[in-house]
């Protein structure tokens, strides 16, 4: 009940009051405060480690439980140049875990930022699945701007006739329409035959 788990927090947030520098009690006390809630709260107690220890992925993965878009962006930005070590795969994984979590905004923001440190991803239907999920429509006309229609940013994307038809629908939800109606135009103009895979002649087939 609502009082046993108030007590438990406070009986977390006592032994952060007497060990400010037990991470276990500053995660725990983090994550008991954004299931009941009180987000705010949550993010006034992970920011400070968060800062002290980008490095550390259980203080990271903690703080994005608060759903805090900007301190998402200032842990994610922090650990991921502080961990040299980290592959596409990995990064994937973690953007997956959230998605299935129903986390489509923390999701994003996992890959997001691996983009900014990057400048490319392995998961773009991922991201924009997951912005578009998340109703982040504008960071997908963005995202559409910076990258996907860049000649330089071909060759190193991967995405589908469906991912296209995400970015357009985007555009309409933003009031583009006249770009939405080029990404339609082009969608439509597509000829299924182009394509060896037989999922992916399905797929092209199936969107028009």
């Amino acid at each position: 009940n609502n009082t046993d788990k108030e007590q438990a927090v406070d009986i977390v947030r006592k032994m952060l009051d007497t060990d400010a520098g037990n991470v276990d009690a500053a995660t725990t006390l983090c994550v008991m405060l954004s299931f009941a809630g009180k987000n705010d709260e949550a993010v006034k107690v992970i920011e400070p480690y968060v800062k002290k220890y980008p490095g550390n992925r259980s203080v990271i993965a903690n703080a994005l439980a608060a759903g805090n878009r900007e301190l998402n962006v200032k842990a994610l930005s922090a650990y991921m140049s502080a961990d040299k070590t980290l592959t596409d795969d990995d990064v994937n994984a973690w953007a997956k875990e959230q998605e299935q979590l129903g986390r489509f905004s923390t999701a994003a923001d996992i890959l997001l930022s691996w983009l900014n440190r990057n400048g490319s991803i392995t998961a773009w239907p991922m991201l924009l699945s997951s912005l578009y999920r998340a109703a982040r429509y504008s960071d997908i006309g963005q995202l559409h701007e910076k990258y996907i229609v860049k000649p330089d940013m071909q060759d190193k994307m991967v995405y589908s006739v469906s991912d296209l038809l995400l970015i357009a629908f985007s555009f309409a939800r933003t009031g583009s329409f006249a770009v939405c109606k080029d990404i339609c135009d082009f969608i439509v103009g597509v000829d299924f035959h182009d394509f060896a895979d037989n999922k992916q002649r399905i797929e092209v087939v199936g969107v028009k």
